[in-house]
């Protein structure tokens, strides 16, 4: 796999230089450190005339550059936030909070290892896959906000030509995306994308953006709150990618 790693600043290194120490065991790796508000061009540039598999963006603060990136290119886009104020967690809010239709797969802060273990999960299985399982916990599939978020997350399934199933636990033939309402429902180790979904008066409160970064940290790989769709949007990216490579 030929993958892209772009970080803001050399004062990073401590963050991406075991990133690419483990990234470069399996896998050929180019690294560029580029600022994403001064050398947008060369971004464009890079991504439109080399044939990368996938992207691993990181960076801290604001932390524009995955989402960026993601704007710029159909292959996979890793967001790994570094902790420079408050924790990372105004950078993993940043990563995480990606409008509907520009997903970034997002880590803890400093989880490199995080990336290093889903990408190794990649593999031909998704090359035919067509299949998404939503994992819900049995508790709250009658609730108004989760049908909401099946629903829509249907519509865009049946849009792209893919079936839409739900059950309480990891399905092997299905590409897994778990709508988590309680940290017990994380599956840090298996090929499953994350979405916090959330109770309206929940979203309304600023103190809930710490439960979902100790969610978060706990491990696995995260899309946006109640935004199941950009997990649909990155299982179709790594699927194409897969094809791709064949």
């Amino acid at each position: 796999m030929n993958i892209l790693v772009l970080f803001e600043s050399d004062r990073e290194g401590y963050c991406f230089k075991p990133l690419v120490e483990s990234l470069k065991e399996t896998h050929e790796v180019t690294l560029h450190v580029v600022s994403v508000y001064n050398d947008l061009r060369k971004i464009e540039n890079m991504l439109h005339k080399h044939n990368y598999d996938l992207v691993v963006a990181g960076s801290g603060l604001a932390a524009s550059l995955p989402g960026v990136v993601s704007s710029l290119t159909k292959v996979p886009v890793f967001g790994l936030p570094v902790e420079t104020h408050f924790g990372g967690i105004d950078a993993l809010l940043s990563m995480l909070q990606m409008p509907m239709g520009n997903p970034v797969l997002t880590a803890k802060v400093g989880g490199h290892n995080e990336i290093v273990q889903f990408i190794s999960l990649i593999d031909s299985s998704l090359k035919k896959m067509d299949t998404v399982n939503l994992i819900v916990d049995g508790g709250v599939m009658e609730y108004e906000y989760m049908n909401n978020e099946i629903n829509r997350t249907r519509v865009l399934c049946e849009d792209k030509g893919l079936e839409l199933r739900s059950s309480g636990t990891i399905d092997k033939d299905c590409f897994n995306i778990c709508l988590v309402t309680d940290p017990d429902m994380i599956h840090a180790n298996d090929m499953c994308l994350h979405v916090p979904v959330l109770e309206n008066t929940m979203r309304e409160k600023p103190t809930e953006a710490f439960m979902i970064y100790e969610w978060i940290d706990k491990g696995g790989i995260w899309l946006g709150v109640d935004n199941a769709r950009n997990a649909v949007l990155s299982f179709l990216r790594l699927r194409t990618m897969v094809e791709n490579k064949r």
